[in-house]
């Protein structure tokens, strides 16, 4: 079994246990995800210009911003 499916497998077993239910979980996994978005945007940023070809303005209004609000 390859580690993306060994990964897969892993998350759907996670997700059948039911702990992505419970609202506390999901504020945790929320707050986490933000706070990895904050500590990563100049590279956002420069992925999106190398990928897409984004200005910062439109990734920043388009990607990063709206998914912070």
């Amino acid at each position: 079994m390859s580690s993306i499916e060994i990964i897969v497998k892993s998350q759907r077993e996670f997700f059948n246990r039911g702990n992505t239910i419970n609202v506390n979980f999901r504020l945790k996994a929320l707050k986490k995800l933000r706070k990895s978005i904050e500590k990563n945007e100049k590279k956002i940023y420069e992925a999106l210009k190398k990928d897409l070809n984004k200005p910062k303005f439109e990734s920043l209004v388009g990607e990063v911003g709206f998914v912070l609000k």
